[in-house]
């Protein structure tokens, strides 16, 4: 099964926070804070009304990915709150399972802080530990500020 045991981080202003896997039961909370995220932000490509997840499907999901060894969704937690998602799923076919797509979303009250790259060192750290993932990608639109290196 794909799980990240939940471990404590550092934002860049000290507050701490957790990271984990998403849990059955959380589909009401992460769909929100998605519609809240799409709304409003300019660089995703899906619109908040768009999105048709009912709650359940968002738990299936979220079963689903536990339930696969090469998936995975990470969820920062502050002060029991979910403020992000990323996921993670591995080719379709064969001869690309060994590589992946991942995207991250991060609640802009929390963006600047650190949390996407502790999202993506802990993804990468997983997919060290997995022997069958050689390669990740990520696709950004190129203005995206927050999506840098810093």
């Amino acid at each position: 099964m794909a799980i990240l045991s939940e471990t404590k981080r550092r934002m860049k202003n000290g507050t701490e926070f957790i990271l984990r896997s998403a849990k059955p039961g959380e589909g009401a909370e992460v769909l929100q804070l998605v519609k809240y995220i799409m709304a409003e932000s300019d660089y995703l490509l899906t619109e908040a009304d768009e999105l048709t997840y009912t709650v359940e499907q968002e738990d299936k999901l979220f079963a689903d990915y536990a339930a696969h060894p090469d998936k995975i969704v990470i969820n920062p937690i502050v002060d029991g709150r979910i403020v992000g998602m990323m996921t993670f799923e591995p080719g379709a076919r064969r001869k690309s399972a060994h590589q992946g797509e991942f995207g991250m979303s991060i609640h802009p009250d929390f963006q600047g802080q650190g949390i996407g790259a502790h999202m993506l060192t802990a993804l990468i750290e997983w997919a060290e530990s997995n022997p069958g993932h050689q390669k990740a990608w990520l696709l950004r639109r190129r203005r995206h500020h927050g999506s840098r290196s810093s």
